[in-house]
C-alpha cells in the first residue's frame, strides 16, 4: 500500500530514556476494524513498551491486583491465595501466574491493535465468559479492575501520560473491559447446557 508517509512518535519519561515508535500514514482494509487511530496505536504500544521496561508482566500485574483488592477486599476471596497477605502474597506462585496471565491479554490486545475488533473480540468475550463460573464475581468488578488498571497506568507512566496517551489507553482499556463484560452477560443470560 506504500502510498502515505511514515511518522515517527517518540515519548520521554522522567529518567529521560525515550521510546520510540514509527507509524505509516497509508490507510489499509483494516481501517474498519480499528479502534484506535494509527497515532493512538503508536502511542498505546509505545508505552506499553515503557511499562514492561520499568517492569515485568508479572510484577505488573500484580500493581494491578494489589490495587484491585485495595478498592474491593471482598474480590480477593475469589482467589485461592484468599487467606496469604503480604509478602507470601506477592511470591505466591498462584497470584504470580493469574497476575502475568492478566497481563498477558493486555499484551496481546496491545500487539493486535490493528484488528483488536475482529481478532479478538470474541476471545475476550470468552474470557467474560468465563468469570460465570467463579462463585461471588459480579459484573460491577469489571469496572473495579478498569479502575485498577487505571490507576497503575497513571502512576507508572507519569511524565508520559499527557491526555493523548489517556484517550488512546482509554479507548483500549474500555474495550476489553466492554468485551470481556458482555460476555460474561451473554453467558449469565443462556439457558443451562441442554435446555432451550
Amino acid at each position: 500500500m506504500g502510498c502515505g508517509s511514515s511518522k515517527t512518535v517518540a515519548l520521554t519519561n522522567s529518567d529521560h530514556v525515550t521510546y520510540t515508535a514509527s507509524y505509516s500514514e497509508s490507510r489499509t482494509t483494516r481501517d474498519a476494524d480499528q479502534l484506535l487511530t494509527p497515532e493512538e496505536i503508536v502511542l498505546v504500544r509505545v508505552t506499553w513498551e515503557q511499562l514492561k521496561t520499568n517492569l515485568t508482566l508479572a510484577n505488573l500485574g500484580k500493581k494491578v491486583f494489589l490495587r484491585i483488592f485495595n478498592l474491593k477486599p471482598d474480590i480477593k476471596k475469589l482467589f485461592p491465595f484468599s487467606d496469604v497477605w503480604g509478602d507470601d502474597l506477592i511470591r505466591h506462585p498462584k497470584f504470580v501466574l493469574h497476575s502475568e496471565r492478566f497481563m498477558l491479554v493486555v499484551d496481546c490486545c496491545v500487539q493486535n491493535l490493528e484488528c483488536i475488533k475482529s481478532e479478538h473480540g470474541e476471545m475476550l468475550a470468552n474470557l467474560g465468559r468465563a468469570h460465570v463460573n467463579y462463585k461471588g464475581f459480579s459484573r460491577e468488578n469489571f469496572e473495579v479492575f478498569m479502575k485498577a488498571i487505571w490507576y497503575v497506568w497513571y502512576h507508572q507512566l507519569k511524565d508520559s501520560m499527557d491526555s493523548e496517551v489517556e484517550c488512546a489507553w482509554k479507548k483500549l482499556l474500555l474495550f476489553i473491559i466492554v468485551q470481556q463484560r458482555a460476555g460474561y452477560d451473554a453467558e449469565k443470560e443462556a439457558p443451562p447446557n441442554g435446555l432451550s
